[in-house]
């Protein structure tokens, strides 16, 4: 995971993760590679960084099979304009997706069509606050399982393209 731009880490959520990451700071790119089978990602970026200040992550080479939390996990990163591979998670065993993305007021693009949601159950303010999301791609989400979706889309203000083509959707 390579996240730049950030202005602070904080220092317990580092020392509670020690042995599941290899961690490096080199002008300003923050890297941390995986090391062993960490699957708790709820509200990673908020625990880890004043998520204000994080404006870029890329997963590369991420092997994230093990994930089976996601909640929350890039909330609250204001600044945050670009997220690379998101498109090659395994979302497989993920049931919990509410607040993914809440507050990310400087995302203007994501493309999750990839995202296996069959599992999921919550999407409560996945995109809540996203205000400058103008691009959105969820055309192959299987919301078969969904039980809550409040204000998914609240205080999406400049929304061009919404792909919802393809949406699984049991019948009511």
């Amino acid at each position: 995971v390579f996240t730049k731009g950030f202005a602070s880490c904080s220092a317990s959520f580092f020392d509670s993760v020690r042995d599941q990451f290899n961690i490096s700071i080199k002008n300003n790119v923050f890297l941390m590679v995986l090391k062993s089978d960490y699957s708790d990602f709820s509200y990673f970026f908020s625990k880890a960084f004043k998520p204000q200040g994080v404006l870029s992550i890329e997963f590369s080479n991420f092997n994230n099979e093990k994930i089976n939390k996601m909640e929350g996990m890039f909330s609250s990163c204001e600044n945050l304009k670009e997220i690379k591979g998101l498109a090659d998670f395994d979302t497989s065993k993920i049931t919990n997706m509410a607040y993914l993305f809440n507050g990310c007021k400087s995302l203007s693009s994501i493309s999750i069509s990839s995202f296996e949601t069959s599992s999921v159950t919550n999407m409560n303010k996945m995109f809540f606050n996203c205000s400058s999301l103008f691009y959105l791609d969820i055309s192959n989400f299987n919301l078969k399982n969904i039980i809550s979706a409040d204000d998914i889309f609240e205080g999406i203000n400049n929304l061009e393209y919404l792909d919802i083509s393809k949406i699984g959707r049991a019948s009511c």
